[in-house]
């Protein structure tokens, strides 16, 4: 996928599945290559500075397991303010979306 184009759009991506449930980056990464059928593959650098700029923005906040065993695992999840800022943000996705395809049938219906 062209890295512009998923520039623009990761924090969306990454706070819709966070808005499903709390994860791990691995968990994260993984689940948006099998719902993107692997067009989207995340490496760690960019997955990370991704989570660490959407927590410093307050969008989202980390915590550590809990548990004893390894490897700990730093948990993902979206709060209140990046629920708001999916909320307000989503539907300029979705136009945009909208928009794309609409001109795509217009180019097929020429």
């Amino acid at each position: 996928m062209n890295k512009e184009l998923l520039k623009g759009t990761l924090n969306i991506i990454l706070l819709l599945v966070l808005s499903k449930r709390t994860t791990y980056g691995y968990e994260l990464a993984s689940t948006i290559d099998k719902l993107s059928n692997s067009t989207i593959t995340l490496k760690e650098s960019s997955l990370y500075t991704a989570l660490l700029r959407l927590e410093q923005q307050g969008y989202i906040k980390s915590s550590w397991s809990e548990t004893l065993s390894y490897p700990r695992r730093k948990y993902y999840e979206i709060t209140p303010l990046g629920s708001e800022y999916l909320t307000t943000n989503l539907s300029d996705y979705l136009n945009i979306n909208s928009l794309i395809n609409n001109l795509i049938n217009l180019e097929e219906d020429q």
